[in-house]
């Protein structure tokens, strides 16, 4: 006979991926526990771009509740010197601020009958054959299954030691309507190459708000503070330096991760899963909090702990698309200017990437294109095939 448990499933965690993983499950008819740290709404250092892609995955009603900006113009700066410009007839990305999505999904989660405790960390678990102990600063639960979804180096084991692994830095800022010179569009965003080594700085509009940031990969940039500073300078648009608030990403790198375990599942960052190009994070948190969920939810009905088909699921619909990710970021930020000049000479490559943004096209078509040109214009057959050194891990 099983032993009696507190919950059937246990999230530590309330952002995206553990907000997505507590909603589906509660749907289910599961009993759920969420686990969060913080107390909401709580401020996150994070630029709130999403793909059009989550249109998939979120309700009409919710994204029209959180939407700040819609998308359809990208600016590119090179050493913010020289400007390129594109537009797309149709909304390629949403900008919101975090503070207001990440609450407006734990409500979500809280209406479809998940229990959340705020302010409340967990410190460490323990699996035992029919159940998972969970110990928090609220006391000890037990559950059937527990979710991981709390984010980039909670403190626990499995990345710290990965030492080239491809973790991005990312400091961020908001910048008020009164802090500008002029207004910024709207509909715009900004990607600035060559502000900083191996990374990009980035200008999104959110609301009445710039966000202002820059990131980049800490074991390649060697004056991180020069840069920022040179970058801030750079942007003639606002008034004063804004004060950047610092995150690690942690990206999709190629390295084993412990996806699900023993009735332990990971989500989102907690799993790496970012894709490495420009960072994008929030749509795989979703991703795979709902897929995480289905999961888990099968498991119950069946009594079979095996976690198996979650693991599989990434490999199929997620590793092809982030490893074309990781080989372009492994150009494209070592050799800003080659990316550069290709933009300046086939605009048609980011109608593809508006594309991506959309869901409508792949990375693999957007790497194929690139590798084609770059080869046919300049003879070098290496380009994008294995690198000469090795410039990420």
């Amino acid at each position: 006979m099983s032993p009696p448990v507190d919950f059937d499933v246990i999230v530590a965690g309330a952002g995206p991926g553990g907000s997505m993983a507590a909603a589906a499950l509660s749907r289910a008819g599961w009993k759920v526990l969420v686990l969060e740290k913080k107390t909401f709404p709580r401020s996150k250092p994070c630029g709130g771009c999403l793909s059009r892609r989550v249109e998939a995955l979120l309700p009409r009603p919710l994204l029209d509740e959180v939407v700040e900006n819609t998308i359809s113009r990208a600016i590119f700066t090179f050493k913010q010197k020289e400007t390129l410009e594109f537009t797309t007839s149709q909304p390629a990305a949403y900008l919101v601020r975090r503070e207001v999505f990440d609450l407006r999904l734990a409500r979500e989660a809280e209406k479809s009958g998940a229990e959340f405790r705020f302010s409340t960390s967990l410190s460490s678990f323990q699996v035992f054959p029919d159940f998972v102990t969970v110990n928090t600063s609220a006391g000890i639960f037990k559950s059937r299954f527990l979710v991981l979804a709390y984010g980039a180096y909670p403190g626990e084991r499995p990345f710290k030691a990965r030492r080239r692994s491809l973790t991005y830095l990312a400091l961020e800022g908001p910048v008020p309507d009164s802090g500008l010179v002029t207004p910024w569009p709207p509909e715009a965003v900004a990607v600035h190459l060559g502000s900083v080594a191996f990374g990009y700085g980035w200008t999104f509009p959110c609301g009445n708000r710039l966000s202002v940031g820059i990131s980049f990969w800490p074991e390649k940039e060697r004056h991180p503070k020069r840069s920022r500073d040179h970058f801030l300078k750079g942007l003639s648009l606002l008034k004063n330096r804004p004060r950047l608030k610092g995150h690690l990403i942690p990206c999709y790198d190629g390295q084993p991760v412990p996806y699900a375990g023993d009735r332990v599942l990971r989500v989102g960052d907690a799993a790496r899963l970012v894709e490495p190009f420009l960072g994008e994070g929030i749509y795989y948190a979703l991703w795979s909090g709902r897929q995480g969920a289905e999961v888990i939810s099968t498991a119950l009905k069946s009594g079979d702990p095996d976690l198996g088909p979650y693991p599989q699921a990434i490999a199929q619909h997620l590793h092809p698309e982030f490893a074309r990710a990781l080989q372009l970021a492994r150009w494209v930020y070592a050799c800003p200017g080659l990316f550069w000049w290709l933009l300046k000479k086939h605009n048609s490559i980011m109608t593809i990437y508006f594309s991506i943004l959309r869901g409508q096209e792949s990375y693999d078509r957007f790497f194929w294109e690139f590798k084609k040109k770059i080869r046919h214009y300049t003879g070098l057959r290496w380009v994008l095939g294995e690198p000469r050194r090795r410039f990420f891990p």
